[in-house]
C-alpha cells in the first residue's frame, strides 16, 4: 500500500512538472528574428542592380527600416514589414552618373528583430549619361525623346514614317539599361530594341532597331 501511494506521488508530481513547463511554453511571447541574405554588394556596369533578401526566421511579424545609405545607392522601398517565416527582397541601384572611381560605403537595416549591416561597393569604369530627359530628332527627322532614370528608360516618345505615314510610340517604360564598354542599350516587352553612345558630356548618338529588323538613327541631348 506504501508503494503505490508513493508511485502515486511520483507520477503527480512528474504531471505537475509537465504541466508547469508547458505553461511556461505557451506563455512565452512570439518575437520576430531578423536575417540577411549576404553582407556585401558589388556594383557594377554589369551589375548595376542587386538584391538583398531579408528574412523573418521568427514567429512574429518584423518591421524593418534602412538608415544610413549613401545617396548613390538607389532603394525604391526603405521600409516594411515581413510576416513570420516570410521573407521580402531589397533592390539596390548604384548611380553609375557619379563618375568614374570606386566608391565604398554601407547601409544599416534595423528591425524590431535585430540589425544588419551591407557594405557597399560601386565601381564606375565608363562615363555614363546623367539622369533627365534626353530629345532630338531620328534621321528621319522626326521628333525622340526619353528619360534616363538610374538604370531605367522612361517615357520613351518616338516618331517614325510608316510608309509615309507618320505614327508615334508612346512607352512608360522603354526597358532596363545595360551597359558594355563602348554603349548601353535596352531591350523592354516590346519589339524595339533602343541603343545608343555617350559622347562624355551630353549627347547620346544612336539606333532605334524594330522588330522586323527596320533601323533609324537618331541623336538626342540632356535638356537642362
Amino acid at each position: 500500500m506504501k508503494r503505490l501511494v508513493f508511485k502515486y506521488l511520483i507520477a503527480a508530481a512528474t504531471l505537475g512538472l509537465l504541466m508547469q513547463y508547458g505553461c511556461q511554453q505557451n506563455d512565452s511571447m512570439p518575437v520576430p528574428i531578423l536575417e540577411t541574405s549576404t553582407r556585401s554588394l558589388r556594383l557594377t556596369k554589369e551589375n548595376q542592380s542587386l538584391s538583398i533578401i531579408l528574412r523573418n526566421i521568427g514567429d512574429d511579424v518584423l518591421h524593418w527600416r534602412v538608415f544610413n545609405k549613401p545617396d548613390w545607392a538607389i532603394i525604391a522601398d526603405l521600409m516594411g514589414e515581413i510576416p513570420a517565416e516570410d521573407s521580402t527582397e531589397i533592390n539596390v541601384v548604384g548611380d553609375l552618373s557619379i563618375g568614374i572611381g570606386e566608391y565604398t560605403d554601407s547601409l544599416e537595416i534595423r528591425s524590431d528583430g535585430g540589425s544588419a549591416v551591407v557594405h557597399l561597393l560601386l565601381s564606375v569604369d565608363i562615363k555614363i549619361p546623367a539622369n533627365g530627359i534626353y530629345a532630338g530628332q531620328t534621321e528621319e527627322g522626326l521628333s525622340l525623346k526619353y528619360l534616363i532614370d538610374y538604370d531605367q528608360v522612361r517615357n520613351f516618345q518616338g516618331y517614325f514614317f510608316d510608309g509615309a505615314v507618320v505614327r508615334v510610340e508612346h512607352l512608360p517604360l522603354f526597358g532596363v539599361i545595360r551597359y558594355t564598354d563602348t554603349l548601353f542599350y535596352m531591350t523592354g516587352d516590346h519589339e524595339y530594341l533602343l541603343t545608343g553612345s555617350f559622347d562624355g558630356i551630353k549627347t547620346i548618338d544612336g539606333i532605334w532597331e524594330f522588330g522586323d529588323g527596320r533601323i533609324i538613327g537618331y541623336r538626342v541631348s540632356k535638356q537642362d
